[in-house]
């Protein structure tokens, strides 16, 4: 039984081991979700950040690369057929300095705009949104000779949710019992 019982713990953790691993697909941050768990944990991230950035939805050709959520700072990788892997890069931060970009009408409720081309051809750029208590920036980085598409693609995909709405879905889903939200 003695020999028996590393060979057992072994075959035991093998088998558990596939049900700790962590489906990326899970932690897409979907603005429309019912289950906001990933948003919230971002919201969490940048506790200063009234607004918090997630996915509208995904147009034909790109797909949900990886989410990265630490201290201070959430990075969504997104990749594109035409653009690319890693195409855009969107990070979540307490603040930043659009430096040299140039400031451009918000398609964003409550949010600053700025631009700073890199490159035209082919398009490596970074779009900057500020806002109290945070900052949301998209890092392009397009290995497409067409780039107007993916760019507006890219507007259409990435929203926003507010902290606010973050805090009623999750009142609303606990049925009240949480009442202190992100």
């Amino acid at each position: 039984m003695r020999r028996a019982a590393p060979a057992l713990l072994f075959a035991l953790a093998a088998a558990l081991l596939p049900a700790c691993g962590i489906d990326a697909t899970l932690l897409q941050p979907d603005c429309a979700s019912e289950d906001p768990d990933t948003l919230v944990l971002m919201a969490q991230a940048v506790p200063t950040a009234e607004l918090v950035p997630c996915l509208g939805g995904l147009p034909a050709g790109w797909e949900f690369g990886t989410l990265d959520v630490r201290q201070d700072r959430v990075q969504l990788v997104l990749n594109s057929d035409r653009g690319g892997d890693h195409a855009l890069t969107v990070e979540l931060r307490g603040a930043c300095h659009p430096g040299e970009a140039k400031r451009v009408p918000s398609d964003e409720a409550g949010a600053k705009r700025f631009e700073r081309v890199r490159r035209l051809r082919p398009y490596s750029g970074v779009r900057y949104y500020q806002f109290r208590g945070g900052c949301v920036i998209y890092d392009f980085e397009l290995e497409s000779e067409r780039s107007s598409a993916l760019l507006n693609e890219a507007s259409i995909m990435v929203n926003f949710v507010s902290r606010d709405d973050l805090r009623e879905r999750v009142i609303e889903q606990s049925d009240g019992v949480i009442t202190d939200a992100p």
